[in-house]
């Protein structure tokens, strides 16, 4: 009997019906905007993506923080109480700690409750490439993978999510550490778009930086038409409050690769606080990260 429950964390950029149709329990990570704290629910009951993009289009500088380890313990508990074990698919380890927390709450409460199995998994994706590794997951499980299988499935296959993404204003990545000061500028001046993906370790990489927005899409589209293993092909796209140019995408890899579904969704404060209005994204089962 498949009597465990899947757990994840905002960053994955799920909707609160996607969660509810995938029985997925999401924790919310929280960021700050002008001193206030929020907790980016899926629901977005605190704060919508679009108010969030505005206020950093009005020159707002959220932060985000780590989700901490008395928040897993309280989501945790009550599930083992219930008699349930927990399959925890978290932020990858190469952009938050998050993870690592999550790791010392399951060796604590694996102790207190020896009787149950808990499971953390480091996902090395972000936004929606996590969010669908958490669907395929959800697919072993209600295939009948037990526990076991479903965390060996995640860890044999993580590394075939492919993320290509690219943003719009190099001064959101400046800040974070991602570019230098002097690049940005530079980049802003001559249009220059980067081109990145999240590797193998689950940490962002610029790989490539190509001049003009138009072909920063088209270049993400293209390495998704690239490598994309399924046939007919599960794509999804997120954006930073930027539909018209994630739709651009969408049509660009229909036109070159058999799709079966294509959803676009919003990249969430948690990722979006890094990346800014603008950022696109295009996630799918490919033979390479």
């Amino acid at each position: 009997m498949n009597h465990y429950q899947i757990i994840t964390d905002s960053t994955c950029d799920i909707t609160q019906q996607m969660a509810e149709e995938l029985e997925v329990l999401v924790i919310p990570m929280e960021f700050t905007l002008d001193d206030k704290n929020y907790h980016n629910y899926p629901d977005e009951r605190e704060m919508t993506n679009q108010a969030f993009y505005q206020a950093m289009r009005d020159g707002k500088m959220p932060r985000t923080t780590q989700i901490t380890v008395s928040t897993f313990l309280d989501t945790f508990e009550p599930i083992l109480q219930q008699g349930k074990d927990i399959l925890y698919i978290g932020f990858t380890s190469g952009l938050s700690a998050t993870y690592e927390r999550s790791c010392m709450v399951v060796q604590e409460l694996t102790e207190k409750y020896p009787d149950r199995k808990i499971y953390a998994v480091d996902s090395r994706c972000a936004s929606m490439g996590e969010g669908f590794l958490v669907e395929l997951c959800v697919e072993q499980k209600r295939q009948g993978a037990t526990l076991e299988e479903a965390k060996q499935w995640l860890e044999q296959n993580r590394d075939h999510i492919a993320h290509w993404i690219t943003v719009d204003d190099l001064n959101h990545l400046k800040r974070g550490g991602r570019i230098s000061a002097a690049s940005a500028l530079v980049g802003g001046m001559l249009g220059i778009k980067p081109i990145i993906h999240v590797d193998q370790a689950g940490s962002l990489v610029a790989v490539d930086k190509v001049r003009g927005r138009r072909q920063s899409l088209d270049y993400i589209a293209d390495r998704i038409v690239k490598t994309a293993t399924q046939h007919p092909a599960r794509i999804r796209i997120v954006h930073g409050d930027a539909l018209e140019e994630a739709q651009y995408v969408e049509s660009r890899i229909r036109e070159k690769l058999d799709v079966q579904e294509c959803n676009i969704l919003y990249v969430g404060p948690i990722i979006g606080s890094h990346t800014g209005p603008g950022m696109v994204a295009a996630v799918a089962y490919c033979s390479e990260k």
